[in-house]
């Protein structure tokens, strides 16, 4: 529910909220920490909503999958307890929201290195 409702605020534009600008963020993902940085690369997995849209990165469809994008931008918003990022690729300016994005297996790498659960 708490992700749904998260959904619907990106959707309608959280733009209105004070949000902090980062080079920078630390993420754990299944139960590991990693540090993002802007300019990072990452590795597009597939889609998790039943039509292989992507839940976690906002109005991507199904065709962004395994696609390599850049990290352009960090954003955390304390008030959400929600860090998102911008992501750019060839055809793709979307937002993630992680680390939901990386559990979820819609982004499946950090600059080569594979996230995988234990």
């Amino acid at each position: 529910m708490k992700s749904f409702v998260l959904i619907l605020l990106l959707s309608a534009g959280i733009s209105g909220l004070k949000a902090k600008s980062l080079d920078s963020a630390t993420v754990v993902i299944f139960g590991k920490s990693y540090t993002i940085h802007v300019g990072d690369t990452l590795k597009l997995g597939y889609g998790s909503n039943p039509d292989g849209s992507f839940m976690y990165i906002t109005g991507m469809d199904k065709s962004g999958a395994s696609k390599t994008v850049v990290i352009k931008s960090i954003r955390y918003f304390r008030s959400l307890d929600l860090t998102e990022i911008r992501i750019k690729g060839k055809g793709i300016n979307h937002m993630a929201q992680i680390p939901q994005a990386f559990e979820k297996m819609e982004i499946v790498s950090i600059n080569g290195v594979t996230i995988k659960s234990s």
